[in-house]
C-alpha cells in the first residue's frame, strides 16, 4: 500500500501540528510500505507565520543596513 498525504499539516487557526499527528497514528495503524508526504507543512501565508517572519525579516534587514 502507498498512503500520500498533502499538508498543510497544520490548522489554518493555529500552529498546532495535530492533523499531523493524527496522520502519523494512521501510519502507525496502517503500515503503508509507502509513505509520501508533500509539502507545505506549513502554509506560508498562515497568519501567525506572517506576523512572526515580517518581524523577524524587519529586525534582521536593519541590521544588514546599518
Amino acid at each position: 500500500m502507498v498512503l500520500v498525504a498533502c499538508g498543510p499539516y497544520t490548522p489554518s487557526d493555529s500552529l498546532s501540528y495535530e492533523p499531523l499527528l493524527d496522520l502519523i497514528d494512521t501510519i502507525k495503524r496502517d503500515r503503508p510500505d509507502v509513505c509520501v508526504l508533500l509539502g507545505p507543512f506549513l502554509d506560508s501565508k498562515h497568519e501567525q507565520v506572517e506576523v512572526r517572519f515580517c518581524s523577524v525579516l524587519s529586525r534582521f534587514l536593519s541590521r544588514c543596513v546599518r
